[in-house]
């Protein structure tokens, strides 16, 4: 009997997990299609004020377009969170600013907890105490629509549209007494979710830190697999899920959180390989010429007239000029 129970339960939820994976899939397409235009702007906008006089009219232009791209890149767990909330409550535009004023209220929790430290370095801080954290990097935190919290990415705005969507779809037809009738239906929604999303906030405070941290490793490790294993794993799992339409919920995470890695991190790992690349090569070649005179000057030589290949940085631009040069 227990048994049997067991499996109607393992089988029902198989049977609902995959339309709310779909639902989820499809709702992070709506900021993802935003983001070719908005790179394009940044994109084109960074080069037109990089290639202008300051203050000049083209570099104005420039710099307008740049920052309308950049700020769509940097409110996308926003605006994951106002899409998760449309998914799951047949685009409600009720739903939707509810989303925002629960992520609003998720990251105004947290602020006044960050207690940065007396002293500071040249006015900037590099961690903070947040509960019993007491060093707390500055690398976890960021500003969200201006607010100082956890960067905790998509993530954050994932569950807080989740809360957003179900706080929506069992209170919206809810009816309350004659005495604060006026808070009833679509207006109780976002009463509910303020409340709501304050639990979740201090779960990610308690969390995140620890988390944060894990992700970040995670990206560390993963940027320096050999011979391309990590793409290989990523590209393996993506196309699996690809069928089921749930290939972004896979991806989501790695693009927009840190444990996809950073280019600042990819740009580390490629100095420290280059120079084990140059070591390697004078090695080699002086066991196969020593290491005379007229030897090193020629592998001096050869090194200069190869400067743009070994002050590369970066994956397609290292490709580029092993091509060229």
């Amino acid at each position: 009997m227990f048994k049997s129970s067991f499996k109607d339960k393992l089988k029902a939820f198989a049977a609902n997990i995959m339309p709310t994976l779909s639902k989820l899939s499809k709702a992070f397409l709506l900021p993802i299609a935003l983001l070719p235009i908005a790179g394009v702007f940044l994109g084109v906008g960074a080069a037109i004020a990089a290639n202008t006089p300051e203050q000049s009219t083209l570099w104005f232009i420039g710099k307008v377009m740049g920052n309308m791209g950049d700020v769509c890149f940097g409110n996308l767990p926003v605006l994951f969170c106002i899409s998760v909330a449309l998914a799951y409550t047949k685009d409600s535009g009720v739903a939707a600013i509810t989303a925002v004023v629960g992520f609003l209220v998720f990251n105004g929790a947290q602020a006044p907890l960050f207690i940065a430290p007396a002293t500071k370095t040249n006015d900037k801080v590099f961690e903070y105490s947040l509960l019993w954290y007491k060093h707390v990097s500055n690398s976890l935190t960021g500003s969200n629509m201006g607010i100082l919290s956890l960067n905790t990415g998509v993530l954050g705005g994932i569950f807080v549209g989740a809360i957003a969507a179900k706080c929506y779809n069992k209170f919206h037809q809810t009816q309350l007494p004659t005495a604060i009738s006026f808070f009833s239906g679509t207006k109780l929604v976002p009463i509910i979710t303020f409340v709501a999303v304050i639990p979740l906030s201090f779960i990610f405070m308690m969390a995140w830190p620890v988390i944060g941290l894990g992700l970040n490793k995670f990206g560390q490790v993963s940027g320096t697999l050999p011979y391309g294993t990590d793409s290989l794993i990523f590209e393996i799992v993506e196309r699996s899920l690809v069928p089921f339409g749930l290939h972004h919920v896979f991806y989501a995470p790695l693009w927009w959180t840190s444990a996809g890695g950073s280019i600042a991190e990819g740009f580390n790992t490629l100095n420290t390989q280059s120079e084990e690349v140059k070591k390697a090569f004078v090695d080699s070649y002086n066991k196969l010429h020593g290491t005379n005179h007229n030897n090193l000057k020629a592998i001096i030589d050869i090194v200069k007239a190869k400067d743009a290949l070994w002050g590369a940085v970066g994956d397609q631009i290292i490709s580029q000029r092993v091509i060229v040069t």
